[in-house]
């Protein structure tokens, strides 16, 4: 029965069970307007592979009975508003390989039955209200490739036994209270594309071991208490396209090996302790579209190798200790793809730069700024003047390619505010009316700037 994107209402009625649907293998009622609790009688259909109620309005417990449904192999109840916590019993359903339940009002602990779902291969819980630690028995779900937890209340270390999920692809544990280290074994989940572990409390050093995810496209850590140096490992990961450090208590240099990321789209390394000079070696990785190094201790002056950057739409340098000039080439990229570009201007002469910061050592702060939003209220958002045309186009979520355009609009984007200083909001000189509605929240997301682009960090064309 396929009946999804129907703008069906009304509840779920209970006569749908094996008598009136005998041999039913699959059910999607996804997408439409249902309200009241989930059937128990749904669970009579000992045929039944495929249950996708996701998008609806579904409200109630997740009935234990659905873990008779012993032939399930999908189950989709996302995105609705269910409520209390994940009966044990489903994790015995002896063919399930995907439990997508995001985006819903669940709570409780991931059931240490988890480790009965030896053929899972997807889990996505993000986006409840989970409160607990992370069971070391996910560490037996062998088949795992995809395991979404973001945006929820989990605490405690990230156990070890994630290393033994050597066939997953997929890790985001993002917005949590995790805390402790990042498991030096998390190399031998070595087909890792994406690994988001971001505004969590993790501390401790980034594990050198990272450079052995050789399939790694996304590393993203920002907003925890990471400590130590940049590993020059990092520069062995051939195809990564993000690196998110940003809002960690990083302190050394930034590794010249760095230019090896020759894939590298975005580089987000902002509200660190880093200092030294900037590689020129930045300048080698020729996809770079946004660079993010402001609120540092950098010192020394902007490479010229920078105008080699021809793909760059957003640069940051600004609240460091940089002296000189802004390049003559990085001012041309202004002329033609460079959309943003912020720097000390009363310590870099940039007579190019599309917004300035007033920088003093111990009170770094923007020429212009305006109302900030509520961090309670994730819809109340700053204020701008000449701004015209529609909010950038929120990002696809997985895809680091679909990035937002800002087609029809006019005035200097804002500069990006920094989240360790909730005093240091954007600033929108020379733009007048008001901000157009902000895009929706993803996984994140609000990570720095995308999630494959969250809270967005940047800004202009071809960015978050």
């Amino acid at each position: 029965i396929l009946l999804f994107d129907n703008a069906l209402s009304g509840t779920i009625p209970p006569e749908i069970n094996k008598n009136a649907f005998r041999n039913l293998e699959t059910l999607d009622l996804s997408s439409n307007d249902l309200k009241g609790g989930i059937p128990e009688t749904i669970g009579t259909f000992s045929t039944l592979a495929d249950l996708w109620l996701s998008g609806n309005k579904l409200e109630g417990t997740i009935p234990e009975a659905l873990s008779n449904l012993v032939s399930l192999e999908n189950l989709d109840l996302s995105s609705n508003s269910l409520s209390g916590s994940i009966p044990p019993l489903i994790f015995h359903v002896p063919f399930l390989e995907s439990l997508q339940l995001s985006s819903n009002n669940l709570s409780g602990v991931l059931p240490t039955d988890v480790k009965r779902a030896k053929r899972l291969r997807g889990l996505d819980l993000s986006e409840n209200q989970f409160f607990s630690p992370l069971p070391e028995e996910i560490g037996a779900l062998h088949e795992l490739t995809d395991l979404v937890l973001s945006d929820n209340k989990f605490y405690g270390s990230l156990p070890a036994s994630l290393g033994d999920l050597v066939k997953l692809e997929y890790l985001w544990v993002d917005k949590n209270s995790f805390d402790g280290t990042i498991p030096s074994g998390i190399q031998y989940s070595s087909r890792l594309t994406s690994l988001d572990c971001s505004q969590n409390k993790l501390s401790g050093s980034i594990p050198r071991e990272l450079g052995e995810l050789n399939y790694l496209r996304e590393l993203f850590l920002s907003e925890n208490n990471l400590q130590g140096t940049i590993p020059s490992t990092i520069s062995e990961i051939p195809n990564l396209e993000q690196l998110y450090l940003s809002n960690n208590d990083l302190t050394g240099s930034i590794p010249n090996k760095i230019g090896f990321l020759q894939t590298l789209k975005q580089l987000q390394l902002h509200d660190n302790r880093l200092t030294g000079k900037i590689p020129r070696e930045i300048s080698e990785m020729s996809g770079l579209r946004i660079l993010s190094l402001a609120h540092n201790e950098l010192s020394g002056n902007i490479p010229s190798s920078f105008q080699d950057l021809t793909n760059m739409t957003f640069m940051d340098v600004s609240l460091n200790e940089l002296t000189g000039s802004m390049p003559n080439g990085v001012c041309d990229l202004r002329n033609d793809i460079l959309d943003v570009l912020v720097a000390d201007c009363n310590m870099v002469e940039c007579s190019c730069c599309s917004a300035c910061q007033s920088h003093s050592l111990n009170h770094p702060t923007p020429v212009t700024v305006v109302s900030p939003p509520s961090a309670v209220d994730p819809n109340n958002f700053p204020t701008t003047s000449g701004l015209t045309g529609s909010y950038p186009t929120r990002p696809t979520p997985g895809d680091p390619n679909n990035y937002p355009t800002t087609e029809g609009m006019t005035g200097s984007y804002p500069t990006p505010p920094y989240s360790v200083d909730q005093n240091n909001y954007p600033t929108t000189e020379g733009m007048t009316g008001v901000f157009p509605t902000p895009p929706n929240t993803v996984v994140e997301g609000d990570d720095d700037v995308l999630k494959g682009d969250d809270d967005n960090d940047c800004g202009g064309d071809d960015d978050c």
